[in-house]
């Protein structure tokens, strides 16, 4: 674990008590005690100083100090290593909030796409239900997608907590994705010839929220397309092989990330 992940609910005060099982985890599985420190970050990405102060059978009791902004790759708790602080020169190019918006595949798939989408620092995987998608998960489902996001950023370090919204359909994905924040640019992956622009061409300029929209096994029918472009949402395509939906997703994901990312570095070095 390179961070621990706190609960949603809390509020910011310390000393914090962990039950349940996240409390085991910290206790049982990573075998911390009295005095060991280890970083946190909360459901607003804050990053936090946590310690143990005692474990017992109410849980783990923890304090909490709100951190300075940490570097990408924390070392595994287990190392006892202290987590690195990085300044604000050192801090690199930053990027959008990013959304995947992810038709509903079959069971492990699926599971596979909310782990990618946590290691990739997406904030949010808002799950659709297309023409295509798998029939209407339950609520259990829901569940246990978030409990593989938290898996994952606590595994992966990263400094963006992922959310997974609830299940909804296609045609109600703008009330999913809420009011815009900011510049927001939304994609879809689709073959061609619908996939007319580069991801170079929608993200030469800065902006604040990206959405990625991928579909299920078999991509979006014609009149999903039709609706996403009545939306501002323009196709771009992933190459002449015909990708799995989980590895489109992490396909669109990294593509977009890398272009926003070098465009950065082409501006800083302007």
């Amino acid at each position: 674990m390179r961070q621990f992940v706190l609960p949603e609910d809390w509020d910011g005060a310390s000393p914090l008590r962990v039950t349940g099982k996240r409390s085991r985890y910290l206790s049982g599985v990573l075998r911390l005690q009295p005095g060991d420190r280890f970083p946190g970050v909360d459901s607003a990405g804050r990053a936090w100083d946590l310690a143990v102060v005692e474990i017992g059978t109410g849980g783990v009791l923890l304090s909490a100090t709100q951190a300075g902004e940490r570097n990408s790759m924390l070392p595994d708790v287990r190392s006892g290593a202290p987590a690195p602080e990085r300044s604000a020169e050192r801090a690199g190019p930053l990027l959008p909030r990013i959304v995947l918006a992810q038709a509903v595949t079959k069971g492990p798939a699926m599971d596979r796409i909310v782990r990618h989408a946590a290691e990739a620092g997406v904030a949010l995987v808002l799950p659709v239900l297309a023409e295509r998608s798998v029939p209407d998960p339950d609520k259990g489902r829901v569940e246990r997608w978030r409990r593989i996001a938290r898996e994952a950023l606590q595994q992966s370090g990263s400094p963006v907590p992922t959310s997974i919204g609830e299940v909804r359909p296609l045609a109600a994905l703008a009330e999913g994705l809420g009011p815009v924040r900011g510049v927001r640019r939304g994609i879809f992956c689709h073959e061609a010839p619908l996939a007319r622009a580069s991801f170079h061409r929608y993200l030469g300029e800065r902006i604040d929220e990206l959405v990625v929209c991928v579909g299920p096994e078999g991509g979006f029918s014609a009149r999903e397309a039709t609706f996403l472009e009545s939306i501002g949402f323009g196709p771009v395509g992933l190459g002449p092989n015909i990708l799995r939906a989980e590895t489109a997703a992490i396909f669109a994901l990294a593509a977009a990330e890398i272009v926003i990312l070098e465009r950065e570095s082409w501006t800083a070095s302007e």
